[in-house]
């Protein structure tokens, strides 16, 4: 336009290209503004997509991310799955034990175990193993 190249409306010159600062990934809201961690630009932001949010630096989902699991940082422990934002055994015959005065929270297998036989937080005595959730 008399003489000199503009950008077309709703467009910026950032460098030597023309760009929606509401929707360009590597100038949102600004010049050189690059969203990152699976965010996208909407509206002049970096934004997670829908139905998942940013932890730290990247988009998650809350929902089923075992180290984010119903909320950023909260971690599902070992043989823990993450399932409707909340942690879970993942295997067959595995039961969620809380933590106890001598040992950890995690899965077990009531069947097996020797520190939750047949329930949680029943312990056998020294030497002795747990067999169909009895003490032997």
């Amino acid at each position: 336009m008399a003489g000199a190249c503009i950008c077309p409306a709703g467009n910026t010159m950032c460098g030597t290209a023309c760009v929606n600062l509401q929707t360009s990934n590597t100038n949102c809201g600004a010049c050189g503004n690059t969203c990152a961690g699976g965010t996208a630009c909407s509206a002049g932001r970096c934004a997670c997509p829908s139905g998942t949010v940013l932890c730290g630096s990247s988009c998650v989902n809350t929902q089923t991310s075992a180290a984010n699991c119903g909320a950023c940082g909260r971690a599902c422990g070992a043989n823990q799955v993450c399932t409707a934002g909340a942690c879970a055994c993942g295997g067959f015959g595995q039961t969620l034990c809380p933590a106890t005065d001598g040992g950890a929270a995690g899965c077990f297998n009531l069947n097996l175990s020797a520190s939750n036989c047949g329930a949680c937080g029943r312990t056998c005595n020294p030497g002795r193993p747990c067999f169909l959730g009895v003490c032997r």
